[in-house]
């Protein structure tokens, strides 16, 4: 579907509304070119989450159970799995990001020429693009880490200073998830630069990252809406993906850690193989209905570019104006 109309340009004023519908569009309308230029980045992100949940739902239980009946020392029995675990989070995490980059490189060719190019090509790669998202996507989690670490000490020293080394569990958290909501929500104004570093090869990281941020930080209550309610939609369709994930994992953990109390297990000698393949449909549906939070959010990128363009042109008429 041709794509190079005044409906869906980028730099054009847009509520919170309108960059939803509009994000949401131009992803369905594109749906094959994004499928056939990501589709091996998310297999191999779905292969890492099959392995997770084969991991996290069955062998650990099981070494778990090993360990109270005294088969086995506990180091043993749970160093390799947690490290086994950690490589494969973090393994899912870069291709995750290049997965992304796939979408970026589509919104960067919408950017340029108004429409998103048809991909002729079974998978199309841009170096480039995976390269600024990697860099501007470990920038930001590294300021957050910071941040994060920053306000866990500082409420720390706060109930310190107050005489209060230990509170009621509840209490507690409460506090904690006060701030927690706190920082995601001075979080949001990142978008903003991860969506110009992006889309636009002329600007640097480090004056992204902080001129991005302020300027992000101005339209929060604009980033916060979009953010939002695409948020909500990801969560509820998430949720009902990764429904059979969930059952599967409740039932497996009943009946291994049942046999701690002499029950039989009770589950077919498939249920590995079942429980990854699960993971592994559910991964491979989830990566792309993450993927369709970058649309909604580039709109609001391009509107707030042109909120403050718009502003800047109308106060420099007026000073003209005044002279």
């Amino acid at each position: 579907m041709e794509n190079n109309t005044a409906e869906n340009g980028l730099m054009r004023r847009r509520g919170a509304g309108s960059c939803i519908r509009t994000g949401y569009g131009l992803y369905a309308d594109n749906f094959k070119s994004i499928l056939k230029s990501s589709w091996i980045p998310a297999l191999v992100y779905s292969l890492i989450c099959a392995a997770i949940g084969a991991l996290c739902v069955i062998y650990i239980p099981e070494m778990a159970v090993t360990t109270l009946r005294g088969g086995v020392s506990g180091m043993e029995t749970t160093l390799l799995p947690q490290t086994m675990l950690a490589v494969l989070i973090i393994a899912g995490g870069l291709v995750e990001i290049v997965f992304y980059s796939c979408g970026m490189s589509l919104l960067r060719s919408h950017k340029a020429n108004g429409s998103i190019d048809k991909i002729r090509k079974r998978f199309y790669f841009d170096l480039r693009t995976a390269v600024r998202t990697l860099k501007i996507t470990l920038a930001i989690i590294i300021v957050c880490a910071v941040s994060s670490a920053v306000l866990w000490v500082a409420y720390i020293y706060l109930l310190n200073s107050m005489g209060l080394e230990t509170i009621e569990l509840w209490k507690s958290l409460v506090i904690m998830s006060f701030f927690a909501v706190i920082v995601n929500i001075f979080m949001l104004p990142f978008i903003f630069p991860f969506m110009k570093y992006i889309l636009n090869d002329n600007v640097k990281l480090a004056d992204t990252l902080t001129s991005g941020y302020v300027t992000g930080l101005r339209r929060l209550h604009f980033i916060l809406a979009v953010a939002f309610i695409t948020m909500c939609v990801t969560v509820a369709a998430g949720t009902i993906i990764q429904l059979p994930t969930i059952i599967l994992a409740t039932a497996n953990a009943q009946s291994i850690y049942g046999t701690v109390y002499g029950d039989p297990l009770g589950m077919p000698d498939y249920m590995p193989v079942l429980t990854a393949a699960t993971f592994f449909i559910a991964g491979f549906m989830q990566t792309y209905i993450r993927m369709s939070v970058l649309f909604p959010l580039y709109y609001a990128y391009g509107s707030t570019e042109t909120f403050f363009k718009e502003k800047a042109e109308s106060k420099k008429q007026q000073n003209t104006i005044e002279e």
